[in-house]
């Protein structure tokens, strides 16, 4: 006798999938000219998306807002005016929007090249200005109790290197699987 607490529940098949495209391609059809153009302007941001090999696809993401942003003068206009497969045309033929549209996915390139580094600055000065702030907070509590409430009681800067860690105390660092090493405690 099998027990019928082992077994699992058979899931119900969705349609979901088979309408949605079907759907898709219906409206791709009615849609076809802004299709057309948006497939040839955002192919930076498609082959972007294959490349990128993070989970979280930052560069997919930069890259395809400034691409979508050099692509919608040109939507827009084809929207506004004549909606057609020969104003796509017209509109690919045109350099000008090469430049305009290919132009904005680099721009994106470039922030996703610049924003780690401009972050890591603004991170270590707002890291330093901290590390000073607390080591005028030390030296204001060392003019207020004195020297014996430091570690070893002498002006030795407050016990702090110049990377704001206590002397004797290692800093925590990534070893090769990834996990983070703690100093040993004496």
């Amino acid at each position: 006798m099998a027990d019928s607490g082992s077994k699992r529940p058979m899931r119900k098949k969705s349609n979901a999938k088979p309408i949605a495209v079907i759907m898709l391609l219906g409206l791709g059809f009615f849609v076809l000219p802004t299709l057309i153009l948006f497939l040839v302007s955002m192919a930076p941001t498609l082959i972007t998306y294959v490349m990128d090999r993070r989970s979280e696809k930052y560069a997919a993401f930069s890259v395809g807002c400034m691409n979508f942003c050099g692509t919608l003068p040109y939507a827009l206009d084809l929207w506004l005016n004549d909606h057609s497969i020969d104003q796509t045309g017209f509109i690919l033929s045109d350099p000008l929007a090469w430049i305009v549209m290919y132009g904005a996915a680099g721009v994106g390139w470039g922030i996703h090249m610049a924003a780690p580094r401009m972050i890591s600055v603004v991170l270590r000065f707002h890291t330093e200005r901290r590390i000073e702030k607390l080591k005028e907070y030390q030296r204001d509590l060392v003019a207020e109790w004195g020297k014996d409430i430091t570690r070893n009681g002498e002006d030795d800067e407050f016990d702090i290197d110049d990377d704001g860690m206590p002397p004797d105390t290692a800093p925590l660092a990534d070893d090769d699987t990834g996990q983070r090493n703690t100093p040993a405690v004496p």
